[in-house]
C-alpha cells in the first residue's frame, strides 16, 4: 500500500465515510493530479474538494463526526469546529496524534486584528 492509500485509509477512518472503492479512486485521482495545490476539508457531515482556495467539487457523507479534518495528500488532521468559529481555544490534531493526544491553541486573532487595525478602545 502506497503512503498516499494509506493516508486516504486513515482520512476515512478518522472521518467515518463510508471507504467505497469509487470514492477511494476519486481522492487518489486527485492528489495525484495537482499535488500540491489539492486538499480535503471534511466538515458537518460534507467532504469538500479544494484547489488551492476554491472548492471544485463536494460530497454528501452519511458520518456525523462533529470535528473538522483537513487532508493534503500528505498530511491528516482533525481540527475542534471551534477553530473556524473564533472558539476560545482550538485544538488541532495531526495524525500520529489521532488516539488522544490533543495540541491546544489559543485563537487571538481577533484581539490581534483589533490592535493591528487600530481598533484600541482605549
Amino acid at each position: 500500500m502506497s503512503q498516499l492509500e494509506q493516508q486516504i485509509a486513515l482520512f476515512f477512518k478518522g472521518t467515518g465515510i463510508e471507504p467505497t472503492k469509487g470514492l477511494k479512486q476519486k481522492i487518489q485521482s486527485f492528489f495525484q493530479e495537482n499535488p500540491g495545490d489539492n486538499h480535503l476539508i471534511y466538515k458537518r457531515s460534507i467532504l469538500y474538494f479544494y484547489n488551492k482556495h476554491r472548492v471544485i467539487d463536494s460530497i454528501a457523507s452519511t458520518s456525523k463526526e462533529e470535528h473538522v479534518y483537513t487532508f493534503d495528500g500528505v498530511k491528516v488532521a482533525r481540527v475542534k469546529p471551534d477553530y473556524y468559529t473564533g472558539g476560545a481555544t482550538s485544538s488541532v490534531v495531526g495524525a500520529a496524534a489521532m488516539n488522544g493526544l490533543e495540541i491546544d491553541f489559543s485563537n487571538n486573532n481577533n484581539n490581534n486584528n483589533n490592535n493591528n487595525n487600530g481598533n484600541n478602545n482605549g
